[in-house]
């Protein structure tokens, strides 16, 4: 694997659905990027949608932070899990521009 993005999420469940649009973009340009999505301590329903969102889409992964312990938190949790040589991480509010 030679990219790993890791976006920590907290209570995005709305905004997933195009979130996960813009992954599967970035994914299947190349096969040897990751996506892991941080379910980061979320108290909507941000699980169940990631779970039906991401079924067949094995390049991107989520891993769940149960307690949400702040933003550098759900950063370093999923870079726990990151395969990539070259690690990096965005927030999930999509406030940036996909040209950005």
């Amino acid at each position: 694997m030679k990219f790993s993005l890791v976006i920590p999420c907290y209570n995005e469940a709305k905004n997933l659905p195009s979130l996960v649009k813009r992954c599967e973009k970035l994914v299947s340009a190349r096969n040897d990027i990751e996506v892991i999505l941080v379910n980061n301590g979320s108290n909507d329903n941000s699980e169940q949608v990631l779970a039906e969102l991401l079924k067949g889409k094995p390049q991107i992964r989520t891993v769940v932070v149960e307690v949400n312990q702040g933003y550098g938190f759900g950063i370093l949790e999923g870079l726990r899990f990151a395969k990539g040589e070259i690690l990096g991480w965005t927030h999930a509010d999509m406030q940036r521009s996909e040209e950005h």
